[in-house]
């Protein structure tokens, strides 16, 4: 879970430490009372993110706690906090981010950043400027000038999509970062392109996200995607490239459909080699 984290961004990486050092604390002094940790403080750690696949299945499990350690516990929380301690001062360098910046101003038009978490898009919102830009997560939705109602985020992104008027010039949103909260069941075909920020466990999760731009509806004669693999060193701890290439084969090979919407997109090839459009003009 940590890598997976650190591989989206240092930012959500961090804010996944400090809620497990919190954790941490309700652990070290329920150990103290004697007593096992409670649900409330398991949900420190499972239970604030918006990607719902990662699961410690057996946190909540019931049945009789094992006794904890406290000396283990407290030197698991002095091992966080020195990786904390560790980090560059704000800002950091993050040529990932960077790598951002140049994509979104190639050939133009509207654009879709999915990440699976919440502090990876504060942060490229931040880091971007919040120039035309406007981020939707599972805590709201938000703006330059600050907090909004998440359907108005959407009509100032998608406004033909969402059959509003078009905004003033000073409110048009071509770049939305969004957690998966917004890869289900929202029309969004303004957009001609997503962006894979960070990769999720699931090809399925893959092609919502893709699902809320390729539809029928849109006015684009196909949908750019673009990939931000994990660097090296995290892809072999994590394998999220050849996980999610080894379920898109089964998925061929089983003829289960590769689409979140069969009939308003057709997937070809493999996965990252293969690209995802939707023809307007097919029924």
């Amino acid at each position: 879970h940590l890598y997976a984290r650190l591989a989206s961004s240092l930012p959500a990486f961090a804010t996944t430490l400090l809620r497990h050092r919190r954790y941490l604390d309700h652990a070290i002094a329920a150990a103290k009372r004697g007593e096992p940790v409670s649900r409330h403080a398991a949900w420190l750690v499972i239970g604030c993110e918006d990607d719902s696949q990662l699961k410690l299945p057996g946190l909540l499990a019931a049945g009789p706690a094992p006794p904890l350690d406290v000396s283990r516990l407290e030197a698991e929380r002095h091992r966080i906090s020195a990786i904390l301690d560790s980090f560059a001062p704000d800002p950091a360098p993050d040529p990932k981010a960077d790598a951002l910046r140049v994509l979104l101003t190639e050939n133009g038009g509207k654009t879709i950043v999915f990440t699976s978490a919440v502090a990876t898009a504060r942060h490229l919102a931040k880091r971007l400027g919040w120039r035309r830009l406007a981020i939707a997560t599972g805590r709201g939705a938000r703006i330059a000038t600050g907090p909004v109602p998440l359907d108005e985020v959407l009509a100032l992104f998608a406004p033909e999509a969402q059959g509003a008027c078009a905004p003033a010039a000073a409110l048009h949103v071509d770049t939305l970062i969004a957690t998966d909260l917004v890869s289900e069941g929202l029309n969004l075909q303004d957009a001609d392109r997503v962006v894979h920020f960070d990769l999720p466990w699931s090809p399925l999760r893959l092609e919502q996200r893709v699902g809320r731009v390729a539809r029928l509806g849109s006015r684009h004669a196909s949908v750019r995607v673009a990939w931000f693999l994990p660097p090296e060193a995290l892809e072999r701890r994590l394998a999220l490239a050849g996980r999610i290439a080894h379920k898109v084969r089964q998925q061929l090979e089983l003829g289960v459909a590769a689409s979140s919407r069969v009939g308003r997109a057709h997937v070809a090839g493999g996965l990252f080699d293969w690209r995802e459009y939707v023809n307007p003009h097919r029924q």
